[in-house]
């Protein structure tokens, strides 16, 4: 369970924030969200966690950039970066120069659900605003 949420936290932390959509997508995803729940899909097999709030945050700011905080058990990561929407793609351009994309599953005013595929399966978190 541990190496999954080792694993998670370094998706969540390539997925976190986009804009360059709408001005109605943009100011849907502006503020900070909390994520709930985390489903894996791997050969088959499907695996959900229950995450705690305050664990996995991820705070998205006007001027397009976004900082990410995991904090699970004795592992803390702060990322920070620029983020940008393509489609229903959400680009993340973190300030080491890495560089990840991820689907964005839903985004209400409330909600964003976002993914990441891999050859054998698939990510999915699922993030409540605050």
């Amino acid at each position: 369970m541990k190496k999954f949420l080792l694993t998670l936290c370094l998706a969540v932390a390539s997925v976190t924030l986009f804009s360059g959509c709408s001005k109605d997508d943009e100011d849907k995803l502006v503020g900070t969200w909390d994520a709930y729940q985390a489903v894996e899909e791997y050969n088959g097999r499907t695996f959900t966690e229950t995450i705690k709030s305050g664990e996995i945050m991820l705070r998205c700011m006007e001027d397009g950039t976004f900082t990410f905080v995991a904090s699970i058990e004795d592992y803390v990561d702060v990322e920070n970066g620029k983020y940008s929407v393509a489609g229903d793609l959400l680009i993340l351009k973190y300030r080491n120069n890495g560089t990840d994309t991820y689907t964005i599953e839903k985004l209400t005013k409330s909600e964003l659900v976002i993914s990441e595929s891999y050859d054998d399966g698939k990510y999915t978190v699922y993030f409540r605003k605050k």
